[in-house]
């Protein structure tokens, strides 16, 4: 039984660690991850009993020891990577057991060691447990009992050891504590200092680096003199072992952007860089971060950073032949050489441009290179009274040569020294457009756009924006392309004509937006409640409805808007809004239903009477899906005003759903006309709502009316349950519940029993307002009594004592009040002749016979 109890529990430990497998790269499902864990402590605590239950006979009881250890350490360090603090206690609770078993007086040196080894991985996990749970004195505690034990550990546990104490430094270091932090890194630089750098693995060097790395930041976030020091110790120890490795140098680069002002040594800084360069390994990475801080070094000293330019591209790049790199290395060079003396810099950069051309004459374009030393010569102060103009159109050139070098920070900053004057304009504006489209920068795009667009027929203002969709199409960039046809597309609005081509383009306007909300394009806005997609796709709808009620004709007088355009446009927002109803926001939902409902009307009289069908059925559908839309929000405003707004719209949509299925139901088939008669019965009962709402108490009536021809007994209970819960006049309330209890009462499918309770409940409502409308009720309720009593649906017993009982007792507190003979017999009598109905062989009735009997009435 042990053996097969075994079996299992290896098996379920298995799946835990395929399941682990499978789950690793993806951040996956907590609660998934949760259950494996526990099941995985499930097989652990299987596994123990099986192999340590005291029947158990096993050949080698020191080896079934190590093996259940071993298991205990792996289930607690599963434990502690989840942070399940308690359940990693009680798996070491289970290891700190099978430690004392295993040391033995009577084992072997051998034997010994490998329980030390054990037992050091212990107190490793003790430690790191111990640390998560805030125990940091038993944490201490523990580091003293692992270092005794590491000078008889090898290389791969040394590592393991160093690796948690960097991660509890590396988590002190973040909660900014720097005393704790520093404390735990030293132990952990100290425990990988017992290998040498060369004895490391990579894990163990990667290890080893990232402690050095720690203790930089927290050296440097303290910033002071014996921080700084202790940086410079650590890294001229690491750099003694490793020698000019990139990262060392970075560290070393950061030091140095550390130290104060006064102590800055810019020539040690620039021999950084040489060291850098010479270790260079002609990665992008490292090129954008060579070029980004030698541009910095040559704001201080030009000349320095033009050399390490230099050295970098003829010693380095150059060889290399790539195009990319070089031309980066060429710009940076170009443009650090205009802030130096102009004749010299002039000869330099004329040097460096020959020797890369003859070099590779593929690498960089002469022609390129020539344009920016010309712009940037034109540009020198030496032609500075040339004028606004002149600066303005050197300014263009400079961003057309920058876009043309694919220079993207180039381009900004030739446009951020231009005027104001010609920033502004339209031809600034579209380079500019083609900057935002080449870096993806659609913000600039849609300010491009906006700029041009202001300009309107002037300035070929439309045929700019015409090319800036054309060379927005080109990029791909979609984005681009519909704030452009979104800018063309206002300026046709605001125009006093309408042709075919403003259709053709809001319809390629609302393809292009669709194309980009339904996640074609990576930057596509993933929430519909911030996407502006959403915003936009109502406007362009409600532009083409409004052109659709302007009824625009072309030269020859036909309508533009044809039987095919306004049924791509109908279908379209009636088929957008259905299958965006669970996502979008309601208020664009109702936007976007109203213009279907303006095409549906746009339709002229003579087309096929299987079209007006089909017409009929999606205006159905419109009226009752806004409807339902603008009761939700109705019932979620706060603002009086607003909810009773939503009330009144939602109102006049219920009667033009009403309006229009008493006329033209009859061309449609039987199945659709149940499912209209379904939402024409939803509808009533908002309608019924609605008018509550709104205090139109004498449209009650007629709306309770009006559903009857739904034959829907759930539709009057609703009816009923709204007007009890509203506060309505005695009057309305007693009228209108009656009207629904005769509604309900004629319904073959309902059973007294819910009669009853609302019977109940009206004169509940009703007795306390008037009493000559509770009496009325009284007799409604022997009515229904006595019909019930016939057709052997007798009247609810609880319902009837209740009512009998409240009718008797108002006649005892009217008799009590001193009222007159005729006002208490009329209560008690109506009690007395509701409780012949009750089925007790007229006990009741004879109670209250009894109790009338004793009233005197002073005459």
């Amino acid at each position: 039984m042990l053996k097969g109890l075994e079996q299992q529990a290896r098996d379920v430990w298995n799946l835990c660690l395929r399941l682990s497998r499978a789950e690793e790269g993806n951040e996956g499902d907590s609660r998934r991850a949760e259950l494996i864990l526990r099941v995985r402590v499930l097989a652990f605590h299987m596994l123990v009993f099986a192999r340590d239950h005291p029947t158990r006979e096993l050949l080698d009881e020191r080896a079934n020891t190590r093996y259940l250890l071993n298991l205990a350490l792996t289930t607690a360090r599963y434990c502690a990577q989840a942070d399940h603090i308690e359940r990693g206690k009680v798996i070491l609770q289970y290891a700190d057991d099978f430690v004392h078993r295993l040391k033995s007086p009577d084992a072997g040196e051998c034997a010994q060691r490998e329980t030390a080894k054990l037992e050091m991985q212990y107190l490793t996990m003790r430690t790191a447990l111990t640390w998560k749970e805030g125990k940091v004195d038993v944490a201490d505690s523990e580091f003293e009992k692992i270092a005794g034990l590491l000078k008889d550990c090898n290389t791969t546990e040394i590592e393991a050891v160093s690796d948690i104490l960097q991660r509890i430094g590396a988590a002190y270091a973040v909660k900014k504590d720097v005393a704790m932090a520093v404390k735990w890194l030293k132990r952990s630089e100290e425990t990988v200092s017992l290998c040498g750098t060369g004895d490391l693995s990579p894990c163990g060097l990667e290890v080893k680096l990232a402690i050095c790395q720690t203790l930089l930041q927290t050296y440097h976030g303290q910033g002071t003199t014996e921080s700084l020091k202790e940086a410079e110790i650590i890294i001229a120890n690491i750099e003694a072992q490793l020698g000019d490795k990139p990262v060392i140098l970075h560290w070393r680069f950061e030091l140095l952007q550390h130290l104060p002002s006064e102590e800055f040594d810019i020539q040690a800084y620039a021999c950084i860089f040489r060291r850098m360069i010479q270790a260079f390994d002609t990665s992008s990475e490292n090129l954008a971060f060579l070029l980004y801080h030698i541009k910095k070094l040559g704001e201080r000293a030009n000349t320095l950073g033009c050399s390490l330019l230099d050295e970098l591209l003829l010693q380095k790049v150059l060889p290399t032949k790539k195009r990319e790199q070089i031309s980066k290395i060429l710009l940076h060079r170009i443009w650090l050489s205009l802030e130096d003396e102009f004749e010299s810099s002039v000869n330099e950069v004329i040097g460096v441009l020959d020797s890369t051309y003859d070099v590779s004459r593929e690498t960089f374009e002469p022609a390129a290179a020539g344009a920016a030393h010309s712009c940037g010569v034109a540009l020198h102060q030496t032609f500075s009274q040339g004028g606004e103009d002149n600066a303005v159109k050197f300014g263009r050139k400079r961003i057309q040569c920058a876009i043309s070098l694919n220079n993207i920070e180039k381009a900004r900053q030739a446009f951020a020294d231009m005027p104001q004057r010609g920033q502004s304009n339209a031809l600034t504006s579209y380079l500019m457009f083609r900057l935002a489209i080449m870096s993806w920068d659609h913000d600039l795009g849609r300010q491009c756009v906006e700029n041009i667009s202001s300009l309107g027929e002037q300035g070929h203002g439309t045929d700019i924006l015409y090319a800036c969709i054309k060379e927005a199409q080109h990029a791909g960039d979609k984005v681009c392309t519909l704030a452009a046809m979104i800018a063309v597309s206002n300026t046709k609005r605001t125009s006093v004509s309408i042709t075919g081509n403003c259709i053709a383009l809001l319809r390629c306007i609302i393809r292009l937006i669709i194309m980009i909300q339904e996640g074609h394009l990576e930057d596509a806005p993933a929430s519909p409640t911030q996407d502006p997609c959403v915003e936009e796709l109502c406007n362009t709808f409600e532009n083409a409805a409004s052109f659709a009620k302007a009824c625009p004709k072309d030269e020859d007088g036909n309508m533009l808007f044809t039987v095919d355009e306004l049924d791509w446009f109908r279908k379209n927002s009636y088929n957008l809004a259905v299958t965006k109803s669970q996502i979008w926001p309601v208020p664009q939902l109702v936007r976007i239903l109203l213009t279907c409902l303006t095409f549906a009307e746009r339709y002229p009289s003579d087309i096929p009477l299987s079209d007006k069908s089909e017409i009929s059925l999606m205006s159905w559908r419109c009226h009752f899906i806004v409807a339902v839309a603008l009761v939700s929000m109705a019932r979620t405003q706060n603002n009086v005003e607003e909810q009773l707004q939503r009330y009144v719209e939602m109102r006049h949509h219920i009667a033009a759903f009403d309006a229009s299925l008493q006329t033209e139901i009859a061309t449609q088939d039987e199945a659709v006309v149940g499912d209209l008669i379904k939402k024409a019965a939803a509808l009533f009962i908002f309608d019924f709502e609605g008018a509550v709402a709104l205090r139109s108490w004498d449209e009650l009536d007629h709306i309770v009316r009006k559903a009857r021809t739904c034959r829907e007994e759930n539709v009057f209970k609703a009816m009923g349950d709204c007007l009890l819960r509203s506060q309505a006049p005695g009057r309305v309330m007693f009228r209108t519940m009656g009207l629904i209890i005769n509604e309900i009462f004629e319904l073959e499918q309902f059973d007294s029993e819910k009669l009853a309770k609302y019977i109940r409940c009206v004169f509940q409502a009703t007795r306390p307002l008037d009493n000559s409308m509770a009496l009325q009720l009284l007799d409604q309720a022997i009515e229904v009594a006595e019909e019930g009593k016939q057709n052997h649906r007798p009247f609810p017993h609880a319902e009837l004592e209740w009512l009998v009982a409240s009718t008797f007792n108002h006649a005892v507190d009217l008799y009590t009040k001193g009222e007159s003979k005729g006002v208490c017999h009329s209560w008690a009598l109506k009690a007395i002749e509701l409780s012949r109905f009750a089925d007790d062989g007229g006990c009741l009735e004879g109670l209250l016979q009894e109790r009338l009997a004793k009233f005197s009435f002073v005459e």
